[in-house]
C-alpha cells in the first residue's frame, strides 16, 4: 500500500513538473508578437469554418483583411501567415491548417520561393511556427518534419531557446496579456490582418528583385504540390502579391509558374500590377514589399472578385457565425479609424491583433 502511494506521489510530481515548466515555456515564448497571435488565433477558429485558407509570409497578413473579404464577398477566411516564413515551413503550415479546416479554396504566397532556401533551417524562423503549434495538434510532428539532424530538443522544450526573454520582463507580461485575453475572447478578431500606418517614400522605386529560386526552394515547391494532389486538394491559387520593385530575372516567375501548372494548379503574379489595382505608388505602400491600409482595401477587393469569379467558395453560415463575423468587422474598422487618423498625423505604429485590446505604442 505504501509502496503504491509512493508511486503516485512519483508520478503526479511530474506530472505537475511538466504542467509547470509547459506554463514558463509559454510565458517565456515571446518571438514576433503579431505573428504569434497569427498562429495562436488561427488554431482558435471553429473547426471547418473558414472557406479559405490563407498561407505565406508578411505580405499576406498586411496585404489582405479576411474581414473586409468577408463583410464584401460572403466567404470566411484567415491569413495563417507569418513574417518572412520561409517555403520550407508553407506544406507543414498547409497540413495543420487542413486537419483543422476544410477549405474550398487555398491561397499561398509565392514569397517564399524566392529568397533562396538558406533561412531553411534558420532556429528563428522555425520557433516563430513551431512555438505556436499547440501539443494537440501535433507540435512534435512539425518539429520532426521540419528537423532532420539535431537540434529538435530545444523546439520540444523551447525554454532552451527562450529563456533569455527573462531580461525582458515588460515584454513577457505584455504578450502573456495579449495571449491570455485572445484566449478569453475565443478568437482572433481580425483573422491574422496586420498592418503598419504609414506611407512608404518611394525609397526602392526603380530598383531590381533577384529572384533566388534554388533548389532547395524547388524542392520545396515539388514536395508541396505532391503533397496537395496526395490529399486531393484540387484548387490552389498561388499569388505573387504586388510589390514596388520589378524583378531582374523574370525567367525565374516564368519557372515557378511552369511548374505550378505542370500539377494542375492556378498562379497570379501581381508583382508589376499595382497601376492596374488602382494601388499609388509609394502612397499605397508602407515600404517597398508591403501594401498599407490604403493598398490593402484595393488588393483584398481585388483578389476577393478574383477568387468569388473564379472559385465556389460559398457556403451557408448559421446566424451565429454571422454574428460573430460582423462582429471582427466591426473590430476591424475600428481599428482601421484609427490606422488613418496616425496616417493624417504622420504617427507610424504597428497595429495587430493586441491593437485592438490597447494603443499601439509609436514606432522610430
Amino acid at each position: 500500500m505504501l509502496r503504491k502511494r509512493n508511486i503516485i506521489s512519483i508520478i503526479l510530481f511530474w506530472v505537475i513538473l511538466i504542467v509547470l515548466y509547459e506554463m514558463i515555456s509559454i510565458v517565456f515564448s515571446v518571438n514576433d508578437s503579431p505573428s504569434q497571435m497569427n498562429v495562436q488565433g488561427f488554431f482558435m477558429e471553429q473547426k471547418d469554418s473558414l472557406d479559405v485558407l490563407m498561407i505565406g509570409s508578411s505580405e499576406v497578413y498586411s496585404d489582405y483583411s479576411p474581414t473586409i473579404a468577408w463583410e464584401n464577398y460572403g466567404y470566411t477566411s484567415y491569413d495563417l501567415s507569418m513574417g518572412a516564413a520561409p517555403a520550407n515551413l508553407y506544406k507543414d503550415m498547409i497540413k495543420k491548417g487542413l486537419e483543422r479546416q476544410n477549405p474550398k479554396l487555398i491561397v499561398i504566397s509565392l514569397n517564399g520561393y524566392l529568397h533562396g532556401s538558406s533561412d531553411f533551417e534558420n532556429p528563428v524562423q522555425l520557433h516563430r511556427w513551431i512555438d505556436n503549434v499547440p501539443y494537440i495538434y501535433g507540435r512534435k510532428d512539425s518539429v520532426d518534419s521540419l528537423l532532420k539532424g539535431q537540434g529538435k530538443g530545444q523546439f520540444y522544450f523551447n525554454m532552451a531557446f527562450s529563456h533569455v526573454n527573462w531580461k525582458r520582463p515588460i515584454s513577457l507580461a505584455k504578450n502573456t496579456l495579449e495571449k491570455s485575453i485572445m484566449t478569453l475572447n475565443k478568437q482572433s478578431y481580425l483573422k491574422g490582418f496586420c498592418t503598419v500606418s504609414g506611407s512608404d517614400k518611394g525609397t526602392q522605386m526603380g530598383e531590381l528583385q533577384n529572384i533566388d529560386f534554388d533548389n532547395g526552394c524547388e524542392d520545396a515547391l515539388r514536395e508541396l504540390l505532391v503533397y496537395l494532389q496526395a490529399q486531393n486538394i484540387e484548387k490552389v491559387l498561388f499569388v505573387r502579391f504586388p510589390h514596388q520593385r520589378k524583378f531582374e530575372n523574370p525567367e525565374a516567375i516564368d519557372k515557378i509558374g511552369s511548374i505550378i501548372s505542370e500539377y494542375g494548379y492556378d498562379i497570379l503574379n501581381l508583382n508589376d500590377k499595382s497601376k492596374e489595382l488602382g494601388i499609388d505608388v509609394p502612397a499605397d505602400y508602407s515600404d517597398a514589399e508591403h501594401l498599407n491600409i490604403n493598398g490593402m482595401e484595393k488588393m483584398t477587393e481585388y483578389l476577393g472578385k478574383y477568387i468569388i469569379n473564379k472559385y465556389d467558395v460559398s457556403s451557408e453560415k448559421s446566424t451565429g457565425d454571422i454574428v460573430k463575423w460582423n462582429k471582427c468587422v466591426k473590430k476591424t474598422k475600428e481599428m482601421i479609424n484609427s490606422v488613418r487618423e496616425d496616417m493624417k498625423s504622420g504617427t507610424c505604429r504597428l497595429y495587430y491583433e493586441a491593437s485592438i485590446y490597447w494603443e499601439p505604442k509609436i514606432q522610430k
